[in-house]
């Protein structure tokens, strides 16, 4: 079977384990973090989104682990919660440890499963005949806490006993009672098994902005905090390796190997370090990295120079847009209102998971445009461990972008729906002011047909004035006279007729004329009422920007007084610590400083203070 083409560098979608050659810039921190693992049984990685904790992971530390043959990685994510989902922290958990397991063993026979994490890794420990330890990967570590306090609170009393030593005293009592009530029930191999502790390893991965959560834990796993890494952005020299070494692989990929000019790669690097003053986010590199091989492809050009990138800060800005714009045009609507709408929590501004299921029914997607949209990779799909599929947005660094898009879209929208109901009015004027003019020249006619009538009842008048005077020469002309006399009678009947006809038409014509001035003030006031909504849609829409512009100046001030509680607090740490220190209680000012370095890792003085705590406690 041939293998499937790649990209070079994969976008927003972190790197996974299949991209583990194309993975440069790390090796100092895979190197470390790894180190850390086999010295500690439980790691906290942090970092902020966008600098690639998930890609280390992958790329890095799990095929590391698997040349290693030491570490059994085993993925464990909880995905956000959603409404209606009976999983929870525990139970994703315990799946994945026991997943592919045989059942039957002596420990089950002596203590059945009662659901809880030692459990389960217990039986991973028994079923294990490589010597491996189960290594857990906790990605994406925040969205635990998007579960109910109480889910929370039971996977932190489980996964604490899990990394405790020794066995549980539940399990102790339990398995004395059926030793002593049949002695012969375990070898003493199977006995030394059960009591031997388990070997079990642990990284979670969790943004920096959320670290602070894991305190809601401490109760159960009180020395969570205590081994940490943080992953730092990359330098420079870093970024450029992480950008020129997978344009020249060779391999089974999309594009061909092509180079970057001195220029091209300036203008990424000085926009990627803001000039050499803040380190890189890797986010930005792969989007910016993809839109290049991009290019490569779409003009078959062997190097990129700085003209093919643009300016970077648009190309990054709207690649969100961009990617849409690479659906067919009718797929694109549904895509947007898919992503926007379900796929970001917009109150938090987070991502959420949703199942394939829930997608279908609530946005009509279909195969075509979910297997379109995760080609463009903005929308990650995984396997469900119920069965089926779900789907995320690719990173949380797409958030913001993706919910600047819903803005402007959701604003087109209404501007669209105004446009069409003011259309549909000016519509019905139109068509109003076409009736008027009909029934207004209607009116013209009977207007006519009436003074026609007019002209016809004179000429009959004077008709009669002459018979009379012909009936004075009746006698001398009378067959004469006997013929105009009838002629005069027959005019007559016909003016009457005449007159009554014209009557009956200028009543008419009055009605008509009436009807036509009222269509034409039910017009007016239509026109009028299209005039004073759109006059209340220009206000809605500035109502709307002051509104936005008003939360976007109060969550910069709500930023800086964050910023500014955040400094108050930690110098109030440090200040209490300080006395501690003078009045030597040790313990207590490690305390403050361990809570104060949670804010400002880096505070030279605060570590120095630790450093010093730790001797004295040592002594």
């Amino acid at each position: 079977m041939a293998t499937e083409k790649r990209h070079r560098y994969p976008g927003p979608q972190p790197f996974s384990s299949a991209d583990q050659d194309l993975f440069y810039g790390r090796a100092k921190a895979i190197r470390e973090l790894y180190r850390l693992i086999q010295l500690e049984q439980l790691i906290v990685l942090y970092a902020k989104s966008g600098l690639g904790k998930s890609s280390l992971l992958n790329a890095g530390i799990v095929p590391k682990a698997i040349a290693d043959k030491r570490l059994a990685p085993i993925d464990v994510r909880f995905h956000a919660w959603t409404e209606g989902s009976t999983e929870t922290p525990l139970s994703i958990t315990r799946r994945a440890l026991v997943k592919e397991l045989p059942k039957g063993s002596f420990f089950e026979k002596i203590f059945p499963d009662d659901g809880s994490l030692w459990h389960a890794a217990k039986r991973w420990q028994l079923a294990n005949n490589t010597n491996q330890v189960p290594f857990l990967i906790m990605d994406q570590f925040e969205e635990l806490f998007t579960y109910s306090e109480g889910a929370v609170q039971q996977f932190a009393r489980a996964f604490g006993e899990m990394l405790a030593p020794g066995i549980p005293r539940r399990v102790e009592l339990v398995t004395g009672l059926s030793i002593d009530a049949q002695p012969d029930m375990l070898t003493d191999e199977q006995e030394e098994q059960l009591y031997d502790p388990i070997d079990i390893k642990v990284v979670i991965a969790i943004r920096s902005d959320r670290l602070s959560l894991l305190d809601r834990l401490t109760t159960y796993v009180r020395d969570i905090l205590k081994h940490r890494y943080e992953l730092a952005p990359l330098r420079r020299p870093q970024a450029r390796e992480a950008i020129l070494q997978p344009s020249q692989k060779e391999g089974v990929f999309i594009s061909p190997t092509f180079n970057y000019s001195d220029e091209a790669l300036n203008l990424l690097l000085d926009f990627l370090t803001k000039n050499n003053t803040e380190h890189v986010e890797s986010f930005q590199l792969q989007i910016l990295c993809q839109a290049a091989e991009q290019r490569v492809i779409n003009d078959r050009i062997a190097t990129i120079e700085a003209s093919h990138l643009g300016d970077p800060r648009v190309l990054f800005e709207e690649y969100y847009l961009r990617q849409i714009a690479r659906l067919p045009e009718e797929m694109q609507l549904p895509a947007r209102r898919f992503v926007e709408e379900g796929l970001i929590y917009e109150k938090e501004e987070r991502r959420l998971s949703i199942d394939e299921s829930q997608a279908m029914s609530r946005f009509g997607l279909t195969e075509a445009l979910t297997r379109k949209l995760t080609a463009t990779h903005l929308v990650r799909r995984q396997s469900s461990p119920l069965g089926g599929h779900t789907y995320e947005l690719s990173h949380d660094t797409l958030v913001a972008p993706v919910l600047t898009a819903k803005l402007e879209r959701t604003a087109a929208e209404r501007r669209r729906k105004a446009e069409a109901e003011r259309r549909r009015k000016e519509a019905e004027m139109a068509e109003l002011k076409q009736q008027a003019e009909i029934e207004r020249k209607r009116a013209e006619e009977q207007e006519a047909l009436r003074k026609k009538a007019e002209a016809s009842e004179k000429m009959a008048k004077r008709r009669t004035r002459l018979a009379w005077i012909f009936m004075a020469i009746a006698s001398l002309l009378a067959a004469l006279a006997a013929g105009f006399y009838l002629e005069a009678e027959q005019a007559k009947n016909t003016a009457i007729e005449n007159e009554e006809r014209a009557i009956q038409s200028e009543k008419l014509a009055r009605q008509n004329e009436q009807l036509a001035k009222d269509k034409a003030a039910e017009a007016e006031v239509l026109r009028l009422d299209a005039v004073k909504q759109k006059e209340e849609v220009e206000k809605q829409k500035e109502l709307a920007l002051q509104q936005k512009r008003e939360a976007e100046n109060n969550l910069q001030k709500f930023l800086r007084a964050e910023a500014q509680r955040e400094a108050a607090e930690f110098a109030q740490l440090k200040s209490d610590a300080k006395i501690y220190i003078e009045a030597e209680e040790w313990e207590l000012a490690k305390g403050k400083l361990v809570d104060a370095l949670l804010r400002q890792p880096r505070d030279k003085e605060a570590n120095e203070m630790l450093g010093k705590c730790e001797n004295e406690l040592k002594k």
